[in-house]
């Protein structure tokens, strides 16, 4: 059971995440929900860790959990005049966006094969993300639409300097200028 753990988690957030497609709005049960799948979100890193179960599937359903708990709340978020955002904010995000996209295909070009880079400003992002429906609920999604999106533009910093220096594929690092310790290493193998 224990190794299973982690991936149940993700998928129990995976199936979730599809219902909150559903909603309109954000209510107390969408509230709720968007909870769970937060919480689940950091129990499944956890468990995967703590069980040894850490693996490239998993991996991949988490960002697949993410994205579709993600799109989920941009659907309301888009679709509902009562959270409008500033026409500014939806700009830098999309700017954001697109410096994602050219950071998976660098990664993609460089190693051929699709890689998330998780960052330490990565999981900082993914808590502001995740407290944006809190922050519509209580009309503060101007202010704090201006905060995801600063944190989003140094994640999406980050993952393209990863993706574009890194000597070797990275999924997990700590921050990106963590890259030279991994080209000081390539060195040390080399001589």
């Amino acid at each position: 059971m224990k190794k299973h753990l982690a991936n149940l988690f993700t998928f129990s957030r995976i199936l979730l995440s599809f219902w909150l497609f559903s909603f309109k709005e954000f209510t107390p049960l969408y509230l709720g929900i968007f909870l769970y799948c937060g919480l689940s979100d950091a129990l499944d890193g956890f468990c995967a860790r703590k069980f040894g179960t850490v693996g490239n599937l998993g991996a991949t359903l988490d960002t697949l959990g993410d994205l579709l708990l993600y799109f989920g709340m941009a659907k309301i978020l888009l679709g509902n005049e009562k959270y409008h955002f500033d026409s500014r904010i939806y700009f830098w995000f999309i700017g954001v966006v697109v410096i994602f996209a050219v950071s998976a295909f660098t990664g993609l070009g460089r190693f051929k094969k699709l890689i998330f880079v998780h960052t330490l400003t990565g999981k900082l992002f993914g808590i502001f993300v995740f407290l944006v429906p809190y922050a519509c609920f209580f009309n503060l999604q101007n202010v704090f639409g201006c905060v995801v999106c600063s944190c989003a533009t140094v994640n999406a910093a980050e993952s393209f300097i990863v993706q574009a220096f890194a000597p070797v594929p990275v999924s997990d690092i700590k921050f990106a200028w963590d890259i030279r310790k991994l080209k000081s290493a390539e060195k040390g193998d080399e001589n």
